[in-house]
């Protein structure tokens, strides 16, 4: 069974082995293999079946005529595979390429002329396979190839990428940019329901242009599950397309204004008391903030929709527009979150075959559930507006503009899953393998996709992913980068291993939209980096992310100007690291300690030992680049024992980290305040309040307040 077991596994990309961050090398078992191929249908129970399932998909290559999709940067030749029965090599091969539909170069060749390069006999007939070298000239796009061989007709996927992803001419020009994070959630302000929303960030993209930033970073904004209470990760999420109407300022919409149900619910007692318990709670009540939301979202449509639909006003027209363009994706995320009005939360748990999106049940219900399924488009609607709005903003008024964070996987209970059941690992969660920072390792509740179903499928759900996305953004990052390259699979018996996808495949995308949409890239690349990696996403001018944390080469200090590129984003911490202070104090050893995230009492020892060295590393280093504040060296020596954060502990980290190479730095929001409390505990989902920490300062007192204005005019004159 193993000869043919180790041959379907690498026909579909599971990796023989991995070296982990200790330097560890690990062998995937024949237990994990059979598990992951099982998980994307293969039949594995006997060794005959393995071989069944092998020789099937070999054959359905070559009996595709062309390779499903292929990928070309601009410098490279283009060639492509044709297979064909021998009998038909003498015939005439007409090619043709197609971009939106329309043929843009044509030529035909006398397949014989080539050199055969591999044989095979597929049903008793002879195939051939040949390499064609393609001498016309395609620009950057998409291109459908179709090859017609006498009465044979083969169809294949065509990437072309330009070699770089996209620079913008600050970048280009070799200059230094400031950006400022925040989470979106956990800003205060007078007018918001508990929750930061998008009129939030239009005052802090305002305020934060005012004074030096060219870009303005948030947390992932896709749409989240309504009655969600402990688990409100914005890295998993229904969908990673369409965006969470709990961030709309509603306030700012004519339909909020105009209705007068509205405004009678708002203005009640229990409204308000509802309203004044949302802002005052010390963290976000995400199912509070949701139930308000929504059951004011639900007068506003109903106000639209006698209004401007039955009226067939410009509004009514711009919202049809949006549900016929965004067709089948939008459709189907709106009737999932209609579902889930009825259902359990996961939709294998859904009654009859509402789990089957082409079943019967699925149909009837959307025919019957017309209303409840448009609402929910409204507000997808109304999402893409404030967004689209907000991103014109921050285009004006910064160089760069908005900063999108895109989630690495499809979170196993979201619509993507669901919609698109065929291209996904049933049962498989991506994760990491164990290391020195995450001793039991960790799994994110997220199923990857198949690397040999998103080459058959052409990529379309991770291009869509990408446009969904750039469309809002000056720049984008890319959570967990390696995914490009390969995924770390965990099956809940039998252990974990990495799986390969096409990096070539992968980056060529990302290059072509980051191209297409005129934003520039940055890939989240701390953890394992696999071999070849950097250099590659280098050659192609897809940013590292330095965090100056995780940027200390083994056996030397943080100092080294060599470790921030200047094509990277430097930043101190990230959402699910320390703060500033935090670091100073260990918060993180220690909320990594009460969650039970040491295995071993010896390891928390051991991270606590390794933070007071840290905390003498970045003293010197402070010293050596003069990067504290008004002299607070004192200040940071009289609390070295880490048990208090010194005072304005948050600048030397920032200051330092403004005057390395990177063409990007980016502050967090949380160390202008001086916050210690962490945004996520990675690992944790009832342990720790992850992603409901508010930020201590209203934004509508930031303007006169003067911390904002003080931390970015200090740290801008280091850029």
């Amino acid at each position: 069974m193993s000869k043919f077991l180790n041959e379907l596994s690498a026909f579909v990309g599971i990796s023989e082995s991995y070296v982990d961050k200790m330097n560890v090398k690990h062998y995937t078992t024949d237990n994990t293999k059979r598990s992951f191929l099982s998980s994307l249908g293969y039949d594995c129970t006997s060794a005959s079946n393995i071989k069944g399932e092998l020789k099937t998909e070999i054959e359905n290559l070559w009996l595709n005529g062309v390779d499903y999709t292929t990928s070309f940067f601009s410098s490279e030749g283009i060639k492509v595979a044709l297979y064909l029965p021998e009998n038909q090599i003498n015939f005439p091969a007409t090619f043709c390429f197609y971009c939106d539909n329309k043929l843009v170069e044509g030529f035909t060749i006398i397949p014989s002329k080539y050199t055969i390069r591999e044989t095979k006999i597929i049903n008793r007939k002879r195939f051939v396979k040949f390499i064609i070298p393609i001498r016309v000239k395609l620009s950057p796009d998409y291109y459908t190839l179709n090859v017609k061989v006498n009465d044979l007709s083969f169809s294949s996927f065509v990437i072309i990428a330009p070699d770089s992803a996209y620079l913008p001419p600050i970048i280009d020009n070799g200059k230094k940019v400031l950006g400022l994070s925040c989470q979106l959630y956990g800003l205060q302000s007078k007018h918001n329901l508990g929750i930061g929303d998008f009129g939030d960030l239009k005052r802090l993209i305002e305020l934060s242009a005012k004074y030096g930033c060219d870009l303005i970073g948030v947390n992932p904004l896709g749409a989240m599950y309504s009655q969600s209470t402990n688990d409100v990760s914005p890295y998993r999420t229904l969908s990673r397309e369409y965006l969470n109407y709990v961030y709309l300022d509603l306030q700012s919409i004519p339909d909020f204004v105009d209705s007068e149900r509205v405004q009678k619910f708002i203005h009640t007692d229990k409204t308000k008391r509802t309203i004044s318990k949302l802002k005052s709670s010390k963290f976000v009540d995400y199912r509070g903030v949701f139930k308000l939301k929504l059951a004011i979202l639900k007068l506003m449509y109903e106000y639209f929709v006698s209004n401007h639909i039955k009226k067939n006003t410009g509004a009514g027209e711009r919202f049809a527009r949006f549900k016929e363009t965004e067709g089948a994706g939008l459709m189907n995320l709106c009737t999932f979150e209609a579902i889930l009005n009825h259902q359990p939360k996961y939709w294998k748990n859904w009654d009859g075959n509402l789990s089957d999106i082409s079943s019967d049940e699925v149909r009837n219900f959307i025919k019957k559930h017309k209303r409840e399924i448009d609402f929910y488009a409204y507000t997808h609607w109304l999402c893409h507006d404030q967004l689209i709005e907000l991103s014109r903003l921050a285009k004006r008024k910064m160089k760069l503009g908005l900063y999108i964070d895109i989630p690495v996987g499809a979170a196993s209970d979201g619509v993507e899953v669901w919609q698109d059941k065929a291209l996904f690992a049933d049962g498989v969660d991506i994760g990491t393998p164990p290391d020195t920072i995450r001793p039991r390792g960790q799994t994110w509740g997220l199923t990857p996709p198949s690397p040999l179903g998103l080459k058959k499928s052409h990529y379309a759900v991770f291009v869509d992913l990408l446009k969904k996305n750039m469309q809002y953004a000056g720049a984008i990052r890319i959570d967990h980068s390696f995914s490009l390259m390969r995924l770390f699979w965990v099956s809940q018996n039998d252990g974990g291993a990495y799986v390969d996808y096409d990096f070539h495949d992968m980056t060529a995308i990302v290059c072509l939209e980051s191209y297409k949409n005129k934003c520039l890239v940055v890939g989240e690349d701390l953890g394992n980096i696999p071999p070849g990696f950097a250099g590659v996403m280098k050659r192609h001018n897809i940013f590292s992310n330095k965090v100056l944390y995780r940027s200390k080469p083994r056996g030397n200090n943080f100092l080294s100007d060599s470790l921030y590129p200047y094509h990277s984003l430097c930043q101190v911490g990230t959402h699910d690291q320390a703060t500033s202070c935090g670091f100073w104090i260990g918060e993180d050893i220690r909320v990594n300690n009460e969650c039970h995230l040491y295995p071993k009492n010896s390891q928390y020892i051991d991270n606590l030992k390794k933070r007071e060295r840290e905390r003498r590393d970045f003293f010197e280093i402070f010293m050596k680049t003069n990067s504290f504040y008004k002299h607070n060296e004192k200040s940071f020596l009289c609390n070295m024992d880490g048990k208090l954060p010194p005072k304005y502990g948050e600048y030397p980290f920032n200051i330092y980290g403004s005057q390395t190479p990177s063409a990007i730095f980016l502050c967090n929001l949380v160390d202008v305040y001086g916050m210690t409390e962490m945004q996520n505990a990675p690992g944790t989902v009832d342990e720790y309040p992850n992603w409901r920490v508010k930020l201590p300062v209203p934004v509508d007192d930031m303007a006169h307040q003067g911390d904002l204005k003080n931390f970015l005019h200090t740290l801008k004159r280091y850029r």
